[in-house]
């Protein structure tokens, strides 16, 4: 195994682990509708997660030249997360350590704009030395517009309906 992929996954293992770890301690500040809302949140995240393993299974099978196994799995987590965000944040079931909701969306705009910046800096600049240099970076990087995106629409959403009120 290559050292890289070694400590590319044991960073994910120890990110996984510490969202699971902090996560625990902000579920009791869920009442029950955002828990109802987290569980099926996780629920349709995992059958994403299973059916985008289902593709790569198959991908897999058919011996194709530019498929890569192991940035295919890696991508249908980030698939996977992306989804279980915008459901959560959708529902009002996602909570940050942040009191400012602002100042959280500007924090992971700005790493998530430098996450697609590195990629698609590493695929002009010839400077990549995998092709994980690129595409991890670029996925993460549209993971966090992704999620920045729903947090605007859901500040909206929400300003809209006080405004009704």
């Amino acid at each position: 195994m290559d050292f890289t992929k070694l400590i590319l996954c044991l960073i994910i293992l120890g990110g996984v682990a510490l969202v699971c770890f902090a996560d625990r301690k902000s579920v009791k500040n869920f009442d029950e509708r955002q828990l109802l809302y987290r569980g099926r949140a996780v629920t349709i995240a995992f059958a994403s997660l299973l059916l985008c393993l289902f593709v790569v299974l198959l991908l897999n099978t058919m011996n194709l030249a530019w498929f890569d196994l192991s940035i295919a799995v890696i991508l249908s987590m980030v698939i996977s997360l992306t989804i279980f965000a915008v459901y959560a944040i959708l529902h009002d079931a996602y909570f940050t350590r942040l009191k400012k909701q602002v100042l959280f969306s500007v924090l992971f705009l700005v790493v998530a704009l430098a996450n697609v910046f590195n990629g698609i800096r590493h695929s002009f600049g010839g400077s990549a030395e995998s092709v994980y240099d690129i595409v991890l970076p670029v996925a993460v990087g549209v993971l966090g517009l992704v999620v920045c995106a729903t947090l605007f629409i859901k500040s909206r959403m929400d300003k809209k309906e006080s405004d009704e009120e």
